[in-house]
Parts: C-alpha cells; sequence; structure tokens
C-alpha cells in the first residue's frame, strides 16, 4: 500500500548516515505513531501501526534496526467483490505487523531481520498477505525482502547503498505482475522509478543530514502530473490502482521517514504535501499521536 525505500552513505565528514522512509497509502483506516516493546518485551522501537493489523508497521528500535513494510500481490481489486465471510476483510491472514514486531524486539542487524522474516514467511504459506519490505540498521546493512504465498526472495542492497519498493516484487512472480492490469503496472514502476531517482542522487552526493531529509520529505510529497489521484503518485490523493488488494480508493494517511543514525522518526498525521512534520524520539513512552476512523 506504499512506497517505501532506504538510503546509506557516508557524508563529507566520513560520518554514515542511515535514513529510511514510507508513504503509508490507505483506505480510511486509524493509525498511530509511538514506542512499542521495551523490558521483557524486548528492545523498544519508534513505530507506526495501523489500527486493522496487528503489530508494527513500520519501525526503527533502539539498537539501529529499522524494518518497513508495504503490500505485495498480484490480485486485481477490481475484480475482487470484498471480504468472503463475515468477520473477514482485506487485511484477512495479515501477519506482516506481528512478525515485524517480533523482529524489532528481537534483532540487533538487518541480516538477522531477514533471517527471522524468511523463517516466519515462508512458514506461513498460504496465511498472509503478501508484502515487500526493506530491512535497514546503523551499521549500514540494507535488504530488500519479499514474500508471497509462502514464496520469499531477497536483495542484498548494501553495497548500492539504496533500496526502494513500490508494492512490487523482483524476486517472485514476474509472470503474474506482467499480466496485471496496465494502470496498476504503470502505477508501481512510475512510483519506483521516481524513488530510485532521488536516490541514486543522494547517494551519490552525500548531503548533510539535514539536506538528505528535505529531498526525502519533497519526494514523499510529490504528485503526478495529473495530480495526487494519478497513477504514479507517491502522495496519494484518492488513488486507485496499484497500491493493494482492496477495491477502495486510497489516501496517504501518514508519511514517515527514519533518521536512523540520530534514532529520530518524523511523520505526518495527512498527506505530507499538506501537514505539519512532527519529531519523535525514543525519549517518551506510549503512544504520541492516533487518529481513529
Amino acid at each position: 500500500m506504499c512506497t517505501i525505500g532506504a538510503l546509506a552513505y557516508e557524508d563529507e565528514t566520513g560520518r554514515l548516515r542511515v535514513f529510511g522512509f514510507k508513504n503509508a497509502d490507505n483506505p480510511p483506516v486509524g493509525y498511530w505513531h509511538g514506542t512499542a516493546g521495551g523490558g521483557d518485551g524486548g528492545f523498544r522501537s519508534l513505530a507506526f501501526g495501523l489500527l486493522a493489523q496487528t503489530g508494527i508497521n513500520a519501525g526503527l528500535n533502539e539498537r539501529g534496526l529499522l524494518v518497513v513494510s508495504s503490500y505485495f500481490g498480484c490480485e486485481d481489486p477490481s475484480e475482487s467483490e470484498g471480504p468472503a465471510e463475515p468477520g473477514g476483510g482485506f487485511r484477512s491472514g495479515d501477519i506482516r505487523g506481528r512478525v515485524q514486531a517480533e523482529a524489532l524486539a528481537r534483532c540487533e542487524t538487518a541480516a538477522d531481520a531477514l533471517v527471522l522474516l524468511q523463517e516466519r514467511f515462508e512458514e506461513a504459506e498460504e496465511r498472509s498477505i503478501g508484502g515487500s519490505h526493506i530491512l535497514a540498521d546503523k551499521d549500514g546493512g540494507l535488504y530488500a525482502f519479499e514474500h508471497h504465498r509462502g514464496h520469499t526472495a531477497w536483495q542484498d542492497a548494501s553495497l548500492a547503498g539504496w533500496a526502494a519498493r513500490s508494492n512490487q516484487a523482483f524476486g517472485l512472480f514476474a509472470a503474474a505482475q506482467a499480466r496485471q492490469r496496465d494502470e496498476i503496472v504503470r502505477d508501481r514502476t512510475i512510483r519506483l522509478r521516481t524513488a530510485e531517482l532521488r536516490l541514486d542522487a543522494l547517494a551519490r552526493r552525500r548531503p548533510p543530514g539535514e539536506e538528505a531529509i528535505a529531498e526525502l520529505r519533497s519526494l514523499l510529497a510529490s504528485h503526478a502530473p495529473d495530480g495526487g489521484g494519478a497513477v504514479g503518485s507517491i502522495c496519494a490523493h484518492g488513488a486507485v490502482h496499484g497500491r493493494s488488494n482492496a477495491p477502495l480508493p486510497h489516501d496517504t494517511v501518514s508519511s514517515m521517514i527514519w533518521d536512523v543514525t540520530e534514532g529520530k522518526m518524523h511523520y505526518t498525521l495527512g498527506q505530507p504535501c499538506r501537514s505539519e512534520w512532527r519529531t519523535a524520539t525514543l525519549s517518551g513512552k506510549g503512544i504520541y499521536d492516533a487518529v481513529f476512523l
């Protein structure tokens, strides 16, 4: 349901800077930002969650591990008739948040989190909604992990220094993705290309942290030439193609940028093109902001 990514580079002073980002594109849904875990619950995290999803949708833990998720699947929402049974829903069988919460509570590096996610989603077989995940850590470890229907694939992007996804997978179901409607393919392809161009430029330029964050804010607030509801718009305003398996308009309900190096989460309540950015650290406890629908 999202455009996600991460970036790692040494700035001009030789300091390693690591950032992650996510636009949470959803049909109407409640959500929260705050801290999770700690104590007997494992490492604490600066986290984002959806009220309709158990666990953590994206987060940065106190050891410098970042885990960010997005939807992946080949279903055509226009062919969906909705939940098949009472109590069902478009998130039925979604264990992504629970698995990510476990990874953030237990793991210290992106490599360790990759192993845990592989184990959990291969065990899940048909039970889980598919996903693309970005895993990064404070030491520059960077992976993209994909899963669908019990199959998994991953990419080590540590040497490249950046990775992005926009609801597609590169190691799974290539033929099924190619058969999707043109609007879905174009939406995902345009968003990915837009993110990749910005990340590649940042990795080459190696700007100070404040400039990198400003560039990522600009990326997350960007629209397609025909507006926020059009194919390929990263900031979504009623987007209907390519975001999830739900046949409903999707809005960017929140944007997030994690400064992994500094241990901060910058976020919005609403679309980033018209919302104020807030900043959270692990010094607080509990829920910082919540939106109930």
